[in-house]
């Protein structure tokens, strides 16, 4: 998959992030941040239309997308617990080097 396809895809976390912040902590969906959103997903994708008209002829492009969105999900996801971290009064380094800890042992 190539990379463009990437960036749009990725670039969607900016509606994720604040969808998931609605679901998670009430946080408002506003306008302004819709209509940003939207613009800004737009942008990257009409920097890359003859990536995304390519990968619309088949191919394991659509393998390669639904990964990519799942990997928008878990970094959404991740961005979610960073806010909560902050939220509860949680050390940001401590609480990282923990996180990369748990997650060396798991990739065992």
């Amino acid at each position: 998959m190539t990379s463009g396809l990437v960036a749009v895809v990725f670039s969607t976390m900016v509606f994720m992030n604040p969808i998931g912040m609605r679901m998670a902590f009430g946080t408002p969906l506003t306008l302004r941040m819709l209509v940003a959103a939207t613009l800004g997903v737009g942008g990257v994708a009409l920097l890359f239309v003859p990536e995304i008209d390519a990968a619309r002829h088949g191919g394991r492009a659509a393998l390669g997308i639904a990964v990519a969105l799942g990997a928008t999900v878990v970094a959404t996801i991740g961005n979610l617990i960073a806010v909560r971290n902050h939220k509860v009064g949680l050390p940001t380094f401590p609480a990282t080097a923990w996180g990369m800890f748990y997650g060396a042992l798991s990739a065992r």
